[in-house]
């Protein structure tokens, strides 16, 4: 990934949507924790994920 390139650190992490879960996966990153977010009175889950060198 660029970001990986551009910035080479230990640890990168992100809250990623259901859509984008797959994406983060097939490049390495776990789920580290499922979240419910509410946002207008409308809850949505999205996944804390992470990836180690």
């Amino acid at each position: 990934m660029a970001l990986e390139q551009a910035i080479p650190v230990d640890l990168y992490t992100t809250n990623a949507s259901i859509t984008a879960r797959p994406f983060f996966e097939a490049r390495g990153f776990r789920v580290v924790r499922r979240n419910l977010v509410v946002r207008d009175g409308i809850e949505l889950i999205n996944f804390t994920m992470k990836k180690t060198k």
